[in-house]
């Protein structure tokens, strides 16, 4: 089993990358959603597939083994770079990602900031270390007088995420503060403020009577003539006794970077990089016959329908979201809505009758031959309800109420009306 490597730029980029909705990725996408209407969580994978349906630099997101979308093609170039050096050193990169289905539709969200950003332009430490766990940055200071051994680390862009390590500095005098010191590749290229040296310091000791190196992820960002790097890392007050005790994080070395991804040897990663197969929606469940009212939720709303025909009327109120007024059976039944039909019908007392005022309640009745339910959603049993019918846009137009309509008027324009005995899964 391949080693995730999480992109660095996943751990300060928002997950504000849209991901383009393709149909053909909805059933793997929704298949993701519990059964109790919890989204997914976790990392995404972003795996090169150069024979896939956006050329050689197509990126497929991957979660759990079931692709959910591509990279943009106009984006994929830039980073074929990074996940094929990823790739090529036996790993898979992942990156932070925001799943969400619901009523009106499924959404991708993935974290892709910027491609310099996301892999370390250095290898880590060779000796034992533990990469701190990624906080706000800190600026290094000093950086004015190291800038022989600093300007040798400003990357041809202008631009680079960087490993760095922290040091204890011993005081110059007894007068003196204590200092942190930061290096890149073992070369000292400038220190922190003594107040926040204070706040590393703990932990650096502490590391180092367990024979570890503090390692911390860094930037730079510089020209030939300036530079200047931050430090994004945890400090001793932000850390937990577990890290501090027995938590040792490293990464692997990754292969060197190369100008043209096309260099990267990705030949020993093929069968990772095969399409998984396609996930395909579940059959419905078989359609209840004609005239028959049905009680389910999406996950998030509750819905009544009634079959009328070849089709089923809803109480949705727009036509714009996943669940609308009047869809076919295939199209209302999809993975993760659970049904139940009502099997059995009595007469209410319009006066007296409590039922009515429960969470969920279900009605049926008729309004100028018009064969309509309706459903209560209102959790607090409040008199007049908050009530959804089957009127649809153009039943609206002539019927004397509309999809949303009070008891009393439910109560004062509808004739039969009648509620479900018992609800019986359909299966």
């Amino acid at each position: 089993m391949p080693t995730s490597y999480r992109l660095w730029s996943a751990d300060s980029a928002w997950c504000s990358y849209q991901v383009h909705r393709e149909d053909q990725f909805e059933p793997a996408i929704r298949s993701l959603v519990r059964a109790d209407g919890q989204q997914p969580t976790g990392d995404v994978e972003l795996v090169p597939e150069p024979f896939g349906p956006q050329g050689e630099w197509s990126i497929s997101i991957r979660h759990t083994g079931r692709t959910i979308g591509y990279v943009d093609g106009a984006d994929a170039p830039a980073w074929a770079g990074v996940v094929r050096r990823v790739i090529a050193s036996g790993c898979v990169p992942t990156t932070g990602a925001n799943i969400v289905a619901n009523d009106y539709g499924s959404y991708v969200y993935i974290a892709l900031s910027e491609p310099a950003q996301a892999l370390p332009f250095n290898d880590p430490p060779a000796a034992h270390y533990t990469l701190l766990p990624r906080s706000s940055p800190v600026q290094v200071t000093k950086e004015e007088e190291y800038y022989g051994a600093l300007l040798k680390f400003v990357p041809p862009g202008g631009r680079a995420a960087m490993f760095v390590t922290l040091h204890e500095r011993e005081p110059l005098s007894p007068k003196s503060k204590p200092l942190v010191e930061v290096r890149i590749d073992d070369e000292c290229i400038g220190q922190l403020t003594p107040q926040t040296s204070l706040r590393y310091l703990p932990m650096i000791q502490r590391l180092a009577s367990r024979g570890l190196l503090t390692a911390a992820r860094g930037d730079i960002v510089g020209s030939a003539v300036a530079a200047e790097v931050r430090v994004h890392a945890m400090k001793a007050n932000e850390v937990d006794n577990d890290f501090l005790s027995i938590g040792i994080a490293m990464l692997p070395t990754l292969v060197p970077v190369q100008s043209d991804p096309r260099a990267y040897d990705i030949s020993k990663m093929s069968a990772i990089m095969q399409p998984p197969p396609p996930v395909r929606p579940p059959p419905p469940p078989p359609e209840p016959p004609d005239g028959s009212v049905v009680r389910f939720d999406s996950g998030r709303y509750n819905y009544v329908a009634v079959r009328r025909g070849d089709h089923w009327e809803t109480s949705a109120t727009q036509n714009w979201g996943i669940v609308n007024e009047s869809m076919r059976w295939d199209q209302l039944a999809t993975p993760g809505r659970r049904f139940e039909i009502a099997d059995g019908w009595s007469p209410i007392d319009l006066r007296t009758d409590p039922r009515v005022r429960q969470h969920l309640a279900v009605v049926r009745f008729i309004i100028d031959d018009q064969y309509l339910a309706a459903i209560n959603i209102d959790p607090y049993g409040n008199d007049e309800g908050d009530w959804y019918t089957t009127v649809t846009g153009q039943a609206e137009s002539v019927l004397p109420i509309g999809d949303r309509p009070s008891w009393s008027q439910i109560s004062s324009f509808g004739k039969s009306i009648q509620m479900p005995t018992q609800w019986v899964p359909v299966m």
